[in-house]
């Protein structure tokens, strides 16, 4: 009994050192510019900097803030990111691979399935994401130079190879825009609740439904945005109608149209681009 005691003693020691060393010699600089490189692959117009990668327990890898850039300006700061295979799916000819992560305060958990064809490049891809701070995303600054704040939550499923198709839902709480005074008295809109539903495309977004609740108005429309580089240059094109709540009547009465004032209800365009959006009241 003793012998086996020491058998396994020495083989937990020499399993530690290993594990060690292996953590240690973990060659990082070597995995991160392969990654890298692969994502340049797909993604030409997205930059992508890992600063630190390790392997992690139970196996898999460990990414410390990863940066999404465009335009070498980040747009997307993920503080944590950590993947790992799920087990029974590596006898399948169709394996998985689950992630968590960190970033703008929230946080972010999906799957990501290897499909069979196209040269091992199809995938299919589902994330979660929830509690995502609007305000400590760059990317919200790159769309609109102003204050924007709420909290984000939604789904996206996405299907490849780059560029694929897909779907997602998004709800934001608590949202706030503040923008240029135009109008008097009005610098800031706020939503207790928007959501939106819509199809992800190569080089479109179309909205099936936008529904937005707030105290200067209510509204719901549908419509696309088509993206281009620069992102802010990306056309916009959404339809809707906007119910005008007693706050914004008392701002922005004597602008609107006397039979609108009657309805309560606005019909909109929104159309432009995203650095310089047109409004039609129609």
């Amino acid at each position: 009994m003793t012998m086996i005691k020491k058998i396994a003693a020495y083989a937990l020691y020499f399993t530690g050192v290993t594990v060690l060393f292996l953590y240690l010699l973990f060659p990082s600089d070597t995995v991160k510019n392969y990654i890298v490189y692969q994502f340049t692959g797909v993604a030409p117009d997205i930059g992508l900097h890992i600063e630190r990668v390790r392997p992690a327990l139970p196996p898999g890898l460990s990414f410390a803030n990863t940066y999404i850039l465009l335009k070498d300006e980040t747009a997307l700061r993920v503080e944590s990111m950590a993947f790992s295979p799920d087990y029974l799916s590596l006898l399948s000819t169709e394996p998985v691979m689950n992630f968590t992560g960190t970033a703008a305060g929230g946080h972010i958990s999906g799957t990501i399935r290897m499909l069979k064809g196209d040269g091992n490049r199809s995938f299919a891809a589902r994330m979660h994401f929830a509690d995502i701070d609007l305000q400590a995303v760059p990317l919200t600054g790159m769309i609109h130079p102003r204050s924007v704040s709420g909290l984000v939550r939604g789904d996206i499923d996405y299907a490849g190879p780059v560029p694929g198709k897909g779907s997602a839902t998004v709800e934001i709480s608590g949202m706030q825009l503040t923008f240029e005074e135009i109008i008097p008295g009005l610098d800031s809109l706020a939503f207790s609740r928007v959501n939106a539903s819509a199809d992800l495309g190569q080089d479109r977004i179309a909205f099936n439904q936008i529904e937005m609740e707030g105290a200067q108005f209510s509204a719901s429309g549908r419509g696309a945005i088509t993206l281009r580089q620069p992102l802010e240059s990306s056309g916009i094109d959404l339809r809707g109608t906007v119910q005008v709540h007693p706050e914004l009547v008392r701002t922005m009465g004597p602008l609107l149209p006397r039979q609108y004032m009657r309805e309560g209800r606005v019909p909109i365009r929104i159309t432009g681009t995203l650095e310089n959006p047109r409004y039609a009241f129609r």
